[in-house]
């Protein structure tokens, strides 16, 4: 009896141990694998509370990792409401959220859900992201029938599920774990100059001294001018040619993004937000981050007494224009931009110095005590980078302003601006303008 028993408990020890060994070996996303998790608990917006893929077989299955920091995430839940409902007999859409201790993303999506009308089941989860090393968002896995992992990606549109249940292979973008970006690492170091003892690639990969080089997977970094922190170089990976000739006709200091306090050197609203073509065939300026088309690598460095902006500048505008066959020039020209105004005085809450100066913002609004007008054009600047707006309103006290509204519909951030006392009203002033011509 006493060997029965030993044998029974050694028999449940290996099973358990064997059962370790393959949840470890299972903790890796694989395209070419079955997916590891095969079961969801607490599913919501779902006609079950649990959900098995199997009984999913046959069909295409996207899951949607998302965290309440992505903005790209929220701003993807339409496209991927659509596409689910548009191919509801051959694809399901699940997402999965980064459930948080105070559990904000399950009000925040709900918010979202009851606007958009989105019909999109959602499971709310930590140990997913934590056992696969999930950290950054937008992060797409997708399965096939079988569900086989065909794909892991950050965006996917309804034409490209339409090439899967084709038979064919869509390009799409990789999406990588923290421990895939660590690896990536192993092989660059943003602070030693591209190529050099093998730094991101071969040296035998130039196109051009100084050196510009076909971006492979490399990170994406990049300045957004070139100043005196540049000191005597420029560093560039993953950069497309509006980038590269921003670089080098724009200015010296900040002119895309609001000044965030008052003694900041910045040129906001001076400067239009990218060159503008006037070309025959633009094709050069065609980018694709998902094939590496047009998108390159480029580094300067010169001696350190001559790590002067204007002079790096000089440098890349040369090179450029020896590489390319555009003839550039800055001009002045009348381009619009949003004008912040005050529309109903009675309206504007105007603060008392007592009041402790602070804040609070989310993507379904913000509120602002005792600060700045400009804070109101930096917040709307946050989720609409694409747009110059500039406080016009002439008022120089700070204020207090709640908005309660979904800060990705620029429509709703104007209306309720509008029940404050505030407008977004369209209007065209003088700007330097980077054209680019044959």
């Amino acid at each position: 009896m006493y060997k029965l028993i030993l044998v029974i408990v050694l028999l449940l020890s290996f099973r358990v141990l064997q059962a370790q060994g393959s949840q470890k070996k299972n903790s890796k996303i694989e395209v070419g694998k079955p997916f590891p998790v095969t079961a969801f608990k607490k599913i919501n917006y779902y006609p079950h509370d649990q959900l098995n893929l199997q009984s999913l077989r046959g069909k295409w299955v996207i899951l949607d990792f998302w965290n309440i920091h992505c903005i790209d995430c929220i701003k993807s839940f339409p496209k991927m409401n659509i596409l689910r409902a548009d191919l509801k007999d051959s694809v399901e859409v699940i997402l999965v959220g980064l459930q948080d201790k105070e559990k904000k993303i399950k009000k925040l999506f709900e918010r979202f859900q009851s606007k958009l009308d989105l019909n999109l089941p959602v499971i709310y989860d930590s140990i997913l992201f934590k056992r696969f090393g999930i950290w950054a968002c937008p992060y797409v896995v997708i399965l096939d029938g079988s569900g086989i992992v065909r794909a892991i990606t950050y965006s996917v549109g309804i034409e490209d599920m339409r090439s899967f249940i084709a038979g064919r292979e869509p390009v799409l973008g990789a999406a990588f774990t923290k421990s895939e970006v660590d690896h990536l690492y192993k092989f660059y170091d943003s602070d030693k100059p591209l190529l050099i003892n093998g730094n991101g690639g071969n040296d035998s990969e130039f196109l051009f001294r100084s050196v510009l080089t076909k971006w492979k997977d490399l990170p994406t970094m990049r300045d957004e001018f070139i100043s005196s922190k540049n000191h005597n170089r420029i560093q560039a990976s993953g950069i497309d040619l509006f980038s590269l000739y921003w670089l080098a006709y724009c200015d010296t200091v900040e002119s895309r993004k609001p000044p965030e306090y008052a003694a900041e050197q910045n040129t906001y609203g001076n400067w239009w937000l990218s060159p503008v073509l006037e070309l025959k065939n633009p094709t050069d300026f065609t980018s694709d981050f998902d094939t590496g088309n047009n998108i390159y690598n480029y580094s300067l460095i010169v001696p350190k007494k001559r790590g002067d902006p204007l002079y790096l500048q000089s440098i890349l505008r040369s090179e450029l224009n020896s590489f390319f066959p555009f003839k550039v020039t800055v001009q002045k020209r009348k381009m619009p931009y949003w004008r912040l105004v005050v529309l109903k005085d009675s309206l504007v809450k105007r603060s008392t110095s007592s009041q402790t100066p602070g804040g609070n913002f989310s993507h379904t609004g913000f509120t602002l005590v005792n600060q700045p007008v400009q804070s109101i054009v930096n917040a709307v600047w946050y989720y609409n980078q694409l747009l110059i707006v500039k406080d016009e309103t002439g008022i120089k006290v700070n204020i207090d302003i709640t908005l309660n509204c979904l800060m990705t519909d620029f429509n709703e951030i104007i209306d309720a601006l509008r029940k404050n006392g505030f407008g977004l009203v369209q209007g065209e002033k003088e700007m330097n303008v980077i054209v680019v011509s044959d």
